[in-house]
């Protein structure tokens, strides 16, 4: 071996790993001596001299989490953004259920806040036990996570037949809100979708499902899908350019905060909600932090979410061959945002 640790950066596990031609959870397992785990004499002695010759020095904090035997959990695919106002509250939901029920099973479980598709740099000397995966689904960030044998649960998307993982069927909830609609009387019903792409929403499967379910629904009950359906709109240019112009007695949208914007450019119109215009959406968002009016929703049910994927992750922590998809009901709750069409 020639290579040597640059001056300017210290050598990681990820240096050691391509040195040795080998992954880089396999170097950490054997640095640390993982119980239970073994590896050719060859190769484990391959590493430590790389590591030695690297001058590798392990991370202070992940040798001290490693020295307590303390399973480690990462959450990856989180958004900085998010821990911004109005999303807090649905994530929010997800990862205390989460993070209780994995700190109940004695582990400790951190959240990675990069968007690389490698694990970011923090843990180039600390190989996680298992991970939570966040959609938007990254296929290469958990292609790597098989490559490096993490056991890792995807949440709040379904993902391919080989990926375990808790969600919810938005193509479904669409259809259980189109139905409350039309038993209330509704036949013009319209759908607002997401305002914007951003942080890589596009990839989120709620996106097609959601606007595939309320086109299949309106078909299902003989109705004509209005316009708008399949735009990304302000709020406030689909208020002017579909509702004022085509008059639907009813809209669904994407997301529970677009509700609140169309509430407030209605009453500026001189029109009354839902007498005159009916407003559902996904998430309890708006219903929980607007309390002067309770908007009827869809409810993604994220914390029966967070608690499902720590079962499965735990399981998984223990025996990395099982393999479990559970889909988590979502409810509709009824407020004050829809009602049987004026006339």
């Amino acid at each position: 071996m020639t290579q040597t640790a640059s001056h300017n950066k210290s050598a990681s596990l990820a240096d050691i790993a391509q040195l040795c031609g080998t992954t880089k959870a396999t170097v950490s397992r054997v640095l640390n001596a993982k119980p239970g785990f073994s590896v050719r004499q060859e190769l484990s002695d391959k590493i430590h001299e790389a590591a030695a010759q690297l001058n590798y020095r392990p991370n202070g904090i992940a040798r001290s989490l490693r020295s307590s035997n303390t399973p480690i959990v990462v959450v990856l695919g989180f958004h900085a953004a998010w821990l911004a106002p109005p999303t807090v509250p649905i994530y929010g939901r997800l990862l205390n259920s989460f993070t209780h029920q994995i700190e109940a099973m004695n582990a400790s479980c951190m959240v990675d806040l990069t968007t690389d598709d490698d694990l970011s740099p923090k843990w180039a000397s600390l190989v996680p036990d298992g991970a939570l995966v966040i959609p938007p689904l990254n296929r290469p960030r958990t292609d790597k996570l098989f490559r490096d044998r993490i056991p890792f649960v995807v949440i709040n998307e379904k993902g391919a037949d080989d990926i375990s993982c808790v969600y919810t069927d938005d193509h479904q909830s669409a259809h259980i809100a189109i139905k409350h609609l039309v038993d209330m009387g509704h036949t013009r019903i319209a759908y607002i979708n997401q305002q914007h792409l951003a942080h890589g929403l596009e990839y989120h499967s709620s996106l097609p499902d959601r606007m595939n379910g309320y086109v299949d629904a309106m078909q299902q009950y003989g109705l004509e899908p209005m316009p708008g359906y399949d735009q990304y709109m302000d709020p406030r240019d689909y208020f002017e350019q579909i509702i004022l112009k085509h008059r639907p007695t009813a809209v669904l949208c994407y997301k529970s905060e677009t509700m609140k914007h169309l509430r407030e450019f209605a009453v500026e119109a001189g029109m009354r909600v839902p007498e005159d215009l009916s407003l559902i959406g996904f998430d309890l968002l708006v219903p929980k932090y607007h309390t002067d009016f309770q908007f009827t929703c869809i409810d993604i049910p994220m914390e029966p979410m967070g608690c499902e994927a720590a079962r499965i992750l735990g399981q998984k922590l223990n025996n990395p061959n099982h393999h479990e998809q559970v889909k988590v009901e979502s409810e509709l709750i009824i407020g004050q945002s829809t009602a049987p069409p004026a006339g």
